[in-house]
């Protein structure tokens, strides 16, 4: 969540946003907004009040949800449907982690 955190709290800044102004063009609390920024909040956004600052801040939703920790509605209704979709996510995980550590030892 702290990346996530991170990333909307550069956007704003980098738009020239107050806590309050984006927090008002985003429907949110600036309080809510505030502990969000800080680490403050005891679990991750919503997917709605993570969808309302990505649209504001013209960040890609599924970058920021991923970023909060938090797996998209749409994802866990599909990964429902069809659990045996999940074996081939974990699969292409660990295959890049892979490709990883043997490009960090070849450097």
């Amino acid at each position: 969540m702290k990346k996530a955190a991170e990333m909307v709290k550069a956007r704003r800044l980098a738009a020239k946003l107050s806590v309050r102004q984006l927090a008002l063009q985003a429907k949110l609390s600036s309080t809510y907004l505030h502990r969000f920024e800080s680490g403050k909040l005891d679990s991750p956004p919503s997917e709605a009040a993570l969808l309302r600052l990505a649209q504001v801040l013209g960040i890609a939703l599924d970058e920021l949800l991923v970023a909060a920790g938090r797996i998209p509605d749409d994802v866990v209704v599909t990964l429902l449907q069809h659990p045996d979709l999940l074996a081939g996510v974990r699969e292409e995980g660990r295959r890049r982690e892979i490709e990883a550590l043997i490009e960090r030892k070849g450097q």
